[in-house]
């Protein structure tokens, strides 16, 4: 079933870190996860902005001192009192330095440092902001835990005939979706802009190709002048590439080797003739299995069918092969090709698709075909497993389930192991080589894509290391998929084809692994660290408590070592001390608080100075009386 449905909203563990702190997460849907987001990014700029005043404080404290100052330097002191705002500060300064340009010396040098590190501090808060939901994301920004109720190996609850055809028809579903995934995703970029490839906690299992191995078969069955090419996984961690998120010591290593060899015709074919003619011709082929491993009409070689590719299998030894094929310690595939007719513009070197035969055609281009009845290719598949505890590893050998039990005693493997390599062991079926190819025919050929009218083009001399090197991707998708499937539950299927396995155990560790598959969201799902959220919040509520407890902490320094002068100094900078001292300095009112944030008078009704503007460049305060004068004359000036 598809991951989507599944995603997990809420509090886990994601054991990428190594430990419970560091690997802390919280899973919150595309909508909540905005919201959270925005309110970090207020968060940052009430952060800003309460840094700023514990810049403004220290620097008006350093630059306050006792006596007379000139008035830039008075100027620059109330707005740092006064102005909040860095941006605002940057702005005032600005002014400053516009209107002190003719009556004040070093200018630059008295209002650029305060102005630059205002912009400094908007410019760091402000990318903070921006840039804070990265801070509190999961390295990846996109894990999430699939839980589904439908979580559970699946078998098939008959082998009848109708049944098993509906089986098979979902393995070629499977095969062919995962062909789709390797062509977008199995790629030399580690992302891609396809929203496919960004499904698993990884986008493709690596691997490592070497085109000069020996043949793995006796040497008179291999074409001993064709190298061997084999593809190796090397070891995959069932955490941080199959995405079953455990701890360190729960995880299992897994390898995958896949050795292909072109296998010698001559002398294992022969041509056998039924009648008189080409078309009661056959050449048969002997590797194994029954009387005739597989045939080839004559007459059908000449026809324009194109491209046949088959294959027969030997998982678990159900299908006994020639004794020079025998390998105990490998799942064994035969794929063999036809091209019967199948014209190229061009003669072709690779040694699975060899064509250099002229046919006998007088008219356009010069064609080449096939030489022989058949290609065949010998595929042996190896897997091996690895505890990382103690570093043990079983041999590289077959992928048989009666083993399993084996491999655990072996290995030494804890419970939770068992339980991961039982995962793994599922997702496995049905991904041997064979599998790849059963069944597809042409389809399974990358050479096939470029066939039109039954002709082709000039291939590659590598050609047949392409199809396989597409073969042995498809099986590692397949097993990226078998896992998450695991977790979710089978996907394309008819009603009714899978019994689901009861997996139950009595430590419950199989119902912890269906709750433990991460994969990656394309969106709908946000990850988020809970120590990044922690440290963005306990940084940012520090600097908020700091800018809140300075001014009375270091007043009540200042007060214990008898000099209060700089404390006064930043309150009575504040715009309301301003205005209470200019009003007593004319004589008006009586005032409390001349140390506080706040002056208040002692008449609940006292009137402050009024504004005189007769002079308007320079407008002053009016004692009461002389307010009262200035409103008598303005009032007869008006009638």
């Amino acid at each position: 079933m598809s991951s989507a449905g599944y995603i997990y909203e809420g509090s886990w563990i994601n054991w990428n870190a190594g430990n419970r702190v560091l690997g802390a997460t919280i899973t919150l849907s595309s909508q909540r996860a905005s919201i959270l987001i925005a309110l970090i990014a207020i968060f940052v700029k009430v952060v800003g902005d309460r840094f700023w005043a514990i810049l403004r404080f220290v620097l008006h404290q350093c630059r306050s001192g006792r006596g007379q100052q000139e008035a830039l330097h008075a100027q620059q002191q109330v707005i740092l009192k006064n102005t909040s705002s860095d941006v605002a500060t940057v702005w005032e300064f600005l002014q400053l330095a516009y209107y002190w340009r003719n009556h004040a010396s070093r200018l630059l040098g008295r209002c650029a440092p305060i102005s630059m590190l205002a912009f400094l501090n908007f410019v760091v808060w402000t990318a903070s902001g921006i840039f804070s939901s990265q801070i509190a994301r999961v390295p990846g920004g996109t894990e999430v835990l699939v839980r589904s109720p439908h979580c559970g190996a699946y078998m098939l609850p008959n082998t009848s005939i109708s049944m098993l055809q509906e089986y098979n028809g979902r393995l070629q579903n499977q095969t062919r979706i995962a062909e789709s995934y390797v062509k977008a995703c199995y790629n030399d970029r580690e992302s891609s802009e396809n929203e496919r490839c960004r499904l698993y906690v990884r986008q493709q299992i690596p691997w490592k190709g070497n085109a000069d191995v020996e043949c793995p078969f006796q040497s008179k069955v291999c074409k001993n002048e064709i190298k061997a090419y084999e593809m190796d996984s090397g070891m995959v961690d069932s955490h941080a590439v199959l995405g079953v998120n455990s701890r360190p010591s729960e995880r299992v290593l897994y390898r995958r080797r896949t050795t292909c060899a072109i296998l010698n015709t001559e002398d294992y074919s022969k041509v056998v003739r039924e009648g008189e003619g080409d078309a009661l011709s056959f050449a048969e082929f002997y590797y194994g299995g029954f009387n005739v491993t597989f045939r080839v009409n004559a007459a059908a070689a000449l026809s324009s069918a194109g491209y046949d590719l088959s294959a027969a299998g030997d998982a678990g030894g159900r299908f006994k092969f020639i004794p020079e094929l025998q390998r105990m310690d490998s799942d064994f595939t035969l794929l063999w090709l036809k091209q019967n007719f199948l014209r190229y513009s061009a003669p072709i070197d690779d040694p699975f698709f060899a064509a250099h035969s002229r046919p006998n055609i007088t008219s356009g281009s010069p064609v080449y075909i096939a030489e022989g009845f058949a290609s065949v290719i010998g595929c042996i598949d190896q897997h091996q497993f690895c505890n990382p505890n103690n570093g043990q590893c079983t041999p590289l050998g077959r992928h048989d389930v009666k083993s399993e039990a084996d491999v655990t005693k072996r290995l030494e493997w804890n419970a939770a192991q068992e339980y991961t390599l039982s995962v793994i062991y599922i997702a496995l079926i049905d991904t041997q080589m064979y599998h790849s190819i059963a069944g597809r025919g042409a389809a399974a050929l990358r050479a096939q894509d470029t066939v039109y009218d039954n002709s082709n083009g000039r291939l590659p001399n590598d050609q047949w290391i392409i199809e396989l090197e597409t073969w042995f991707s498809i099986a590692l998708a397949k097993l990226q998929a078998g896992v998450v499937e695991f977790a979710t539950g089978p996907e394309y299927t008819s009603n009714g084809l899978l019994r689901k396995i009861n997996l139950t155990d009595s430590r419950g560790i199989y119902d912890k692994l269906c709750r433990m598959q991460k994969v990656r969201t394309n969106g709908g799902y946000q990850s988020f660290s809970v120590v990044g959220l922690s440290i963005t919040l306990a940084v940012g509520s520090f600097i908020i408590t700091v800018s809140l407890i300075l001014d009375p902490i270091v007043g009540l320094l200042q007060k214990n070592r008898g000099s209060l002068y700089r404390t006064l100094a930043w309150k009575t900078d504040s715009k309301l001390q301003l205005l209470r001292m200019a009003n007593e300095a004319i004589g008006i009112g009586v005032w409390e608080g001349g140390a506080d944030e706040v002056p208040v008078t002692v008449n609940r009704n006292q009137r402050l100075a009024a504004l005189d503007v007769s002079d308007e460049k320079r407008p002053k305060l009016l004692r009461g009386e002389e307010a009262e004068e200035s409103e008598e004359v303005e009032a007869e000036h008006e009638s």
